[in-house]
């Protein structure tokens, strides 16, 4: 169920990125998406459950060079 007193209007655009918790149900995350869509057909964003981390490419190389889900980092 959605909560009217947390809605807030929003202005997508291509490439935005939506952060959920990470307590959010992926079935609400997907029914966002959708609605999203509908609302914005060809939209282009991305949908992330849980906490957001920005990393450079120099601590990806020393932190996680043995990282293989990483390696495009190292391209």
């Amino acid at each position: 169920m959605i909560d009217v007193n947390q809605i807030r209007r929003l202005r997508p655009q291509d490439g935005d990125v939506f952060v959920f918790s990470a307590d959010t149900p992926y079935e609400t995350a997907n029914e966002f998406g959708e609605a999203l869509h509908l609302a914005l057909p060809g939209i282009r964003c991305l949908i992330v459950l849980g906490e957001l981390e920005q990393f450079d490419r120099a601590m990806l190389s020393t932190e996680h060079a043995d990282s293989s889900w990483l390696g495009w980092a190292h391209a």
